[in-house]
């Protein structure tokens, strides 16, 4: 009776022990539609809401700037900016536009226009995991 009971309880430890092995921890801003995503991005570049940062950009992301001279940025980069920009609302108005769109792809230009210039971010968004990350962005400028 004593080894039964030793050998219910074995079994009910592995099974709770197994379960927590496989629980696949979920991104707290896991992002199922490219238009959130947009949004998302906005949100964290213009409004300082920079909580999604970590989670919105893929492990491999890229950010071209293109500008007098042509710079590159990877998402520890860009997420380490973002972070020190916490809080700091850009003084511009916002708009994106999506311009191909499939279930698994996505590239929305998004808009930033300040008083003396306008900025233009090109998205490429991916659907992997069941979530949507941004692969790449590339910025330009113009007046």
């Amino acid at each position: 009776m004593q080894n039964l009971i030793k050998i219910i309880a074995a079994s009910v430890l592995m099974v709770f022990s197994f379960n927590s092995f496989a629980t696949e921890k979920e991104s707290p801003a896991k992002i199922t539609k490219a238009v959130n995503l947009v949004d998302a991005y906005i949100e964290t570049a213009t409004l300082g809401k920079t909580a999604k940062g970590e989670y919105i950009f893929a492990d491999h992301f890229q950010h071209r700037v293109n500008g007098s001279k042509s710079q590159n940025f990877n998402k520890k980069q860009v997420v380490k900016f973002l972070s020190a920009q916490e809080g700091y609302v850009q003084n511009c108005a916002s708009s994106y536009q999506i311009i191909e769109s499939d279930s698994n792809y996505t590239i929305a230009k998004v808009q930033m226009k300040y008083d003396n210039f306008t900025r233009t971010d090109y998205v490429t968004m991916t659907l992997a995991n069941d979530a949507w990350q941004i692969d790449q962005v590339v910025t330009s400028y113009s007046n």
